[in-house]
């Protein structure tokens, strides 16, 4: 076997050991840990910089808070992204319900904006459930605090109604 064939397999081995995963677990790439570093990082900077595989509600304040915590969504990417539902009810059907999400990029506090606009004109008056999605993205390992804001039209002021807690891990 010549050069180039030889330089040829070591190659194919190179590209078949990194798409193996380079002996990492999970078959997460390493980068010169070992495999030590669990997946859900990225190379930026010279670093290693983690990011979070799950997300959990900590506390929401007060407990007889407005907006009801339905759940984390996890998006499957690279790395995780995750967003957070918030559900309501309100007294007749018809509400535009908007929520602006906060730029995250590190653990601290954050507001969330969610402007409530009633219907105009005449509605039954009938309970209505909302839901409303608020996009997290990816979030490094840490504690969050969202502050919810809330307005009913697009002449009030905004004003505090609760507080939701998160850990991401």
């Amino acid at each position: 076997m010549g050069t180039r064939g030889l330089f040829c397999r070591l190659l194919w081995f190179a590209v078949a050991f990194a798409l193996a995963g380079c002996g990492g677990r999970d078959g997460a790439l390493s980068a010169g840990n070992g495999g030590g570093e669990p997946p859900g990082g990225s190379i930026e900077g010279g670093g290693v910089e983690r990011y979070a595989e799950t997300v959990e509600v900590q506390r929401v304040a007060p407990e007889d808070a407005p907006w009801e915590v339905e759940g984390i969504e996890t998006m499957e990417s690279f790395p995780l992204q995750f967003a957070l539902r918030l559900a309501r009810t309100f007294p007749t059907p018809g509400f535009d319900v908007r929520a602006e999400a906060p730029e995250i990029d590190r653990p601290g506090s954050y507001p969330v904006h969610i402007t409530a606009t009633p219907p105009s004109g005449i509605v039954t008056q009938v309970l209505t459930p909302v839901t409303v999605r608020v996009p997290l993205g990816k979030l490094r390992p840490g504690s969050y605090e969202l502050v919810v804001l809330e307005k009913r039209s697009g002449a009030e002021d905004f004003e505090r109604v609760q507080t939701i807690e998160l850990v991401a891990k």
